[in-house]
């Protein structure tokens, strides 16, 4: 029979470790590094800066000689300040404890799960040696949580070498009294730090401080993400923003450089893939190379109080080495950290950085597969890609060079779409359309009516409008759900065509097909139905059909019209064809573009030779095509 701790614990593991710690089953498994915490004899006040990977405290402390571990949970209330920890009773409603499991006050347990960015209170055994506690786990970024006119126990984010004083450390906010400060001695007891500006504070330890009012405080920098996690890129995000804000009321220079992470623990099932490639955004009238610099090095600002920094970075899958996930790896990510720290070594923040490789794919998009599972069979770019060709050149077949293309008086631009199967061909497009599979569901077979889901709703990409009413709509119009259509005008052609090529958006490689125009085509510029002498027939009363030929270059005419032949070659670049790669984040992952040329056989006796540009977008990772 379970026991009330064993009981507790089973209800708050879903809860507490996925809701109240605000990480999601995915996102605990990234960007790691260790922090190791001195525990002495007796007590100790830490600040835990990671959130631990054995978050569990029966795990965490499992060998360790610890007695109990105490963090404050008062939230309404003044706190009177306790100047002896061993006055601390279990169960009492401002402290969360843990205690042994061999303890026989271990059914009084209210501290389950450790919390990264929060202090605590250990006891260690009086008669146990001094340990080195390495934690690892995922760096945290959370906010001080303080309690208004009142003493709060707390902790910061902070060097190891040369860190600030308690003076400098609350100088820089009203709301904080340097009078009030008191640190844990190693003897258990609380003293009052009798010259803040002269002690200087420890990374990794807690301690109480006295607020008059309410502070909006955590540091002299403020580091902020879009998520609380970190960067996590996924495999569809390119682009995300750091803020950081100079609190304190001098100038100082923020630097940020990137840093390994250490490697996953073996449980999380989760290789290291390696580090994830990033760019900046640099944008200032002080440099002439403005845009996306690769993120090598150390990045730094100079920040005036009060100032802010919004730092751009991008995710390059395209540099992201391969990589063959280990046996027994259930997933591979690629996994960095971020430091950041100021001039006045008053701050050292550490954000998570993770991202999916080209080969990975989300697991909703793999209809609940594994990632690994995913890739194993489907080529990293498929899906549709739309996006446009740009003429610049034509050559002109009366000049004394007529096969060699010059530059036009101005570009035309025309809408282009290719799409890659999961085999790896790709087709180019002249029409798609995008419509919604509603899920099914089938028995489940236990005897009654439940229902189980049979296959999930997806996407589904159609090249044949009269399919469109077997689906669900994919976009909304006028409150009415309907297909999302993407066509081109510059093309006339029913169905797909295949294009020949392989390593479909790598540099250097090429697609190439030949759009034909038959002379009797509809869509001919030479076919014109109701006149005489451009619809393909005699010109005696029974209006019988030209006898049609073949030219030597063996496309099939009539005395009225010809056929036309469009050969159509991609030559994928590793740099944006248009020279704004810079303006653009993603570029060879889920942007993609190079030269295109095309030759027209058939208006022209000399054929006619353009080229350009070509830029593609992915716009949908649906690899599979239906008619």
């Amino acid at each position: 029979m379970k026991t009330f701790r064993q009981l507790w614990k089973s209800l708050l593991m879903p809860s507490l470790a996925l809701g109240l710690l605000g990480f999601s089953a995915r996102s605990v498994v990234a960007q790691w590094i260790d922090q190791p915490i001195t525990l002495r004899p007796g007590w100790n006040a830490i600040f835990l800066e990671v959130q631990p990977d054995a978050a569990d405290c029966d795990v965490a402390f499992a060998s360790l000689p610890v007695e109990s571990v105490w963090r404050y949970n008062h939230r309404q209330a003044v706190v009177q300040f306790i100047a002896d920890p061993n006055e601390l009773v279990i169960s009492q409603p401002d402290w969360l404890t843990w205690v042994p499991p061999s303890n026989p006050l271990t059914d009084q347990t209210s501290l389950h799960f450790l919390e990264g960015g929060r202090p605590y209170l250990i006891k260690m055994a009086d008669n146990a040696p001094t340990n080195t506690w390495n934690v690892r786990g995922k760096p945290v970024l959370r906010s001080i949580e303080w309690l208004r006119d009142s003493y709060n126990f707390v902790g910061a984010p902070l060097p190891s070498a040369s860190p600030p004083t308690y003076r400098t450390f609350c100088s820089y906010s009203s709301a904080l009294s340097e009078t009030n400060l008191y640190r844990l001695l190693t003897s258990g007891s609380w003293q009052r730090v009798t010259s803040p500006g002269t002690t200087a504070m420890q990374r990794g330890e807690a301690f109480w401080t006295r607020t008059r009012g309410l502070p909006a405080y955590s540091g002299p920098i403020e580091v902020q993400t879009d998520r609380h996690a970190g960067l996590e890129f996924g495999r569809i995000l390119t682009e995300q923003t750091i803020r950081i804000r100079n609190v304190s009321t001098n100038s100082t220079v923020i630097s940020i450089r990137p840093l390994t992470s250490t490697n996953p623990p073996a449980t999380s099932g989760i290789a290291l893939a390696g580090p994830v490639p990033m760019g900046y955004w640099r944008n200032s009238s002080v440099f002439t190379n403005v845009g996306w610099i690769t993120f090598s090095g150390v990045v730094q600002s100079n920040l005036p109080p009060g100032g802010i920094w919004d730092l751009r970075l991008e995710v390059r899958r395209r540099e992201m080495a391969a990589f063959t996930p280990p046996s027994g790896a259930t997933d591979s990510l690629y996994q960095s950290l971020l430091e950041i720290t100021d001039s006045a070594n008053g701050t050292r923040a550490l954000v998570p950085v993770s991202a999916y490789g080209p080969q990975s794919a989300s697991a909703a998009l793999a209809g609940g597969r594994s990632l690994m599972a995913a890739s194993a069979t489907t080529p990293p770019r498929a899906g549709l890609w739309v996006g446009t060709a740009t003429i610049n050149q034509v050559n002109q077949p009366g000049s004394g060079n007529p096969a060699e293309p010059v530059p036009t008086a101005s570009e035309f631009s025309f809408r282009l779409m290719v799409h890659l199967d999961a085999s790896g061909q790709a087709r180019l497009l002249q029409k798609i359309l995008q419509v919604w599979s509603p899920g099914t569901y089938k028995s489940a077979g236990d005897g009654t009516t439940n229902l189980v889901v049979d296959r999930p709703g997806r996407f589904v990409l159609l090249t044949d409008d009269n399919r469109v009413g077997q689906f669900a709509g994919a976009a909304l119009r006028d409150g009415t759900a309907v297909a999302r259509r993407f066509s081109s005008a510059a093309f006339g052609f029913r169905g797909t065509i295949p294009m020949n090529g392989t390593g479909f958006g790598d540099a250097g490689n090429q697609l190439a097909c030949i759009v034909p125009l038959p002379f009797d085509d509809s869509l001919n510029p030479f076919v014109h139905r109701f006149h005489p002498d451009h619809d393909n027939r005699d010109d005696r009363p029974e209006r019988n059909p030209l006898l049609p030929h073949t030219n030597s270059a063996g496309l099939t005419y009539t005395a009225e019209s010809w056929s036309i032949n469009r050969a159509i070659t991609l030559i994928f670049s590793a740099d944006d064809p248009d020279l704004v790669s810079q303006n653009l984040s993603g570029w060879g992952d889920n942007r993609i573009g190079g030269s295109y040329t095309e030759t027209i056989y058939g208006l022209h006796k000399t054929p006619l030779v353009t080229r350009g540009t070509f830029r593609l977008h992915l716009a949908s990772r649906v690899a599979l095509l239906e008619p």
